[in-house]
């Protein structure tokens, strides 16, 4: 199903908005499939998911607050001071905040909620998962 202009360009607000993070917030999931395969937005998409490292995470609040984007909810949690996913939204549309862990041997890992919902799954990640190119 093919999105709305209106929602097409609310989401190009909010990239835009995001392509000016420092440091840069890493865009995965349906819309990195579409930026990656086909150059547009091509369906229907409920968030937008980012990817952060956990040192990182307060800063891009931060940032993300001075957008409009305060509400924020932990969607899976490792206890109160180590959130794995973080839901913003505002005037925008939300945004899906995954917090990735640096692993002692190399790379980094991200938990997922699995079944029954109480459990996780762990996805490991290559060291150069946060390598920008120019």
């Amino acid at each position: 199903m093919q999105q709305s202009s209106s929602d097409q360009d609310g989401y190009r607000v909010l990239l835009q908005r995001l392509a000016t993070l420092a440091p840069p917030l890493f865009i995965m999931g349906g819309f990195a499939e579409d930026a990656l395969l086909f150059h547009r937005i091509t369906g229907q998409h409920a968030d937008l998911d980012g990817l952060v490292m956990r040192p990182q995470l307060n800063r891009h609040l931060q940032q993300l607050t001075a957008f409009g984007l305060a509400e924020s909810a932990t969607s899976l949690e490792e206890g109160l001071r180590h959130p794995l996913i973080l839901r913003a939204g505002g005037n925008s549309p939300d945004i899906e905040i995954w917090v990735s862990t640096l692993e002692p041997s190399g790379g980094y890992s991200l938990d997922v909620g699995g079944q029954p919902p109480s459990s996780r799954y762990r996805i490991f990640l290559p060291e150069d998962t946060f390598r920008t190119y120019a």
